[in-house]
């Protein structure tokens, strides 16, 4: 096998192990905010108003309209259907639906769905009623509860000093919504361990009322289930320093509550997520809050981005400092290897003429102080880092919040090429942005890969071809195959990361090629005169 296509391969095998090993960080997310995420893409099919608001609505097919409980007279839910009979308040379900319905799967009733609701609702109400957080807690805490300014008795200074309880006969249509941002995750929820507990309950109680014939069969059941993890199964920004409402979560982009999370709870989660991944997220967490919040324009993250960049990037270089002006100095040898493969054309078939180069190699890269080994230090050490800032920005709560230009940066950038049909002129979903950032991305990182090179082959123009060399040719064909490799790796990953590591790369990358000119230009010619000095002295 060529030298050539086993570097290529080799290379190729590296960012294989790259992406799978950078998919294998865990989850900061926990259970309650896993069931807050399905129920932001699933949240039933009713949509909940007034007595007032449903005078002018007629109860059709496409538009059923009923009372949510007997004794109350006020709150009536409408549930919207299109002519295929998709639930538009779900989208989720929806495609569920379509699925089962391409499978020959029993499609429940729409009576199921709207008890189903119905049964998610009097479970909030029951929780909000004997939640001591959302009571004495609350109170003793300052933290307004749900419901605080309508359910509430206040002393003369307006301060809370007993929450009202909620029941169905006098709930009202904005206290419904309130109760079911806050609770409507209860849906999926079981135990701080596992999803899906209260779903089987609230299951077998709506299939007793509605009857087996209204009911989803047991295979309907697993692929909702299936369908409901895979939804979610990618969704992992939950890293926050701060609690509170973060991200854009299902078909109406609804932001859900995210605890704060601790050191101590990242290192439980393993030692990259420890080492790594949290005090990179935390950098970005802690740079956005103390810059303004967080900015639903993406400016602010954008900003912390571009610091925690410089950071990191800064701290490879104090580490690896002599490993890189190592590699940079192997560059500016180049010439003077130039000429001694020159001296041996016929390297690569005469082992005399190999050997001669190989010892000739050795000695100038012994004067120089050079260890073409060094170079796998840096890959050692940038390795595990780059998995840690993968894990960072696509765990990171603030970045999920953050849209750059309509474009949310927790998105990998193939998702908003996917939406390319989907209002693209007007950039509605960051389709544009994505496109900027990817062609950006490409081209800073083609030129700070490639600048090494064009700096040689500018320092290599007065050395003289004495003759063709096959070694010569064959080492700077390598390389370049070598770097196109690479370089298509790096954009591959690109797409399909999320966009804020595309930024983070665009970032690196310009710091790479300023590090570049100054080691090689500066730096390494410096050193370099400083040791031919040393030993001119002697």
């Amino acid at each position: 096998m060529k030298r050539s296509l086993k570097l290529t391969l080799g290379i190729s095998a590296l960012a294989l192990a790259a992406l799978t090993i950078s998919g294998c960080t865990t989850s900061f997310c926990s259970t309650i905010e896993t069931a807050r995420m399905m129920y932001a893409y699933e949240p039933g099919v009713s949509e909940y108003h007034s007595y007032e608001d449903i005078q002018s609505f007629v109860s059709t097919e496409l538009q059923y309209v009923e009372k949510v409980f007997d004794d109350n007279d006020d709150l009536y839910r409408i549930v919207y259907r299109n002519e295929e009979g998709a639930y538009l308040t779900s989208a989720t379900l929806s495609s569920i639906l379509a699925t089962a319905e391409s499978n020959s799967l029993y499609i429940p009733s729409r009576e199921y769905f709207t008890m189903f609701d119905t049964k998610v609702l009097e479970l909030a109400i029951s929780i909000y009623n004997n939640d001591v957080n959302a009571y004495e807690n609350a109170i003793d805490d300052n933290q307004p509860a749900p419901l605080a300014d309508v359910r509430s008795i206040k002393d003369e200074n307006g301060q809370i000093v007993e929450y009202l309880p909620v029941s169905t006969s006098d709930i009202t249509r904005d206290e419904t919504n309130t109760l079911l941002k806050q609770y409507g995750y209860l849906k999926f929820y079981g135990t701080d361990e596992l999803l899906w507990v209260n779903y089987e309950v609230i299951d077998a109680e709506v299939k007793k009322i509605v009857g087996l014939e209204n009911s989803p069969d047991q295979d309907f059941s697993k692929l909702y289930v299936s369908q409901m993890t895979t939804t979610v199964s990618s969704l992992r920004s939950c890293i926050a320093t701060v609690s509170g409402e973060y991200g854009s979560y299902g078909y109406s982009g609804e932001s859900i509550l995210i605890d704060a999370k601790s050191w101590e709870y990242a290192w439980s989660k393993g030692p990259i997520e420890g080492l790594l991944v949290y005090p990179v997220a935390y950098l970005l967490d802690t740079i956005t809050v103390s810059m303004g919040g967080v900015s639903a324009n993406g400016w602010i993250q954008l900003a912390a981005l571009a610091i925690v960049t410089f950071i990191v990037r800064t701290f490879i270089l104090l580490v690896t400092f002599w490993s890189t002006v190592s590699q940079q100095k192997m560059q500016a040898l180049q010439p003077e290897i130039a000429k001694i493969q020159a001296k041996y054309p016929n390297a690569q078939t005469n082992q005399s003429e190999k050997m001669r180069l190989s010892q000739e190699t050795a000695a100038l890269y012994k004067k120089n102080k050079v260890n073409p080994l060094m170079s796998i230090l840096v890959m050692i050490i940038q390795f595990p880092i780059f998995i840690g800032v993968w894990g960072a920005m696509n765990g990171s709560a603030v970045l999920s919040t953050g849209t750059l230009l309509n474009l949310q940066l927790s998105t990998s950038i193939w998702t908003a090429f996917s939406n390319f049909g989907t209002d693209w002129a007007v950039n509605a979903y960051g389709f544009w942005t994505a496109l900027v950032i990817f062609l950006i991305m490409a081209g800073t990182q083609f030129v700070s890969m490639k600048l090494p090179q064009w700096l040689t082959v500018k320092k290599s123009k007065n050395v003289s071809r004495l003759t063709k060399n096959p070694s010569q040719d064959q080492q700077a064909k390598t390389m370049k195959i070598v770097s196109w490799v690479m370089l298509a790796m790096i954009v591959f990953m690109g797409i399909t990361l999320p966009a804020a590591m595309a930024i983070y790369w665009i970032f690196g990358a310009i710091y790479s090629i300023i590090q570049t000119l100054i080691i090689q230009l500066l730096v390494v010619p410096a050193l370099m005169k400083r040791e031919k000095h040393k030993k001119q002295s002697r």
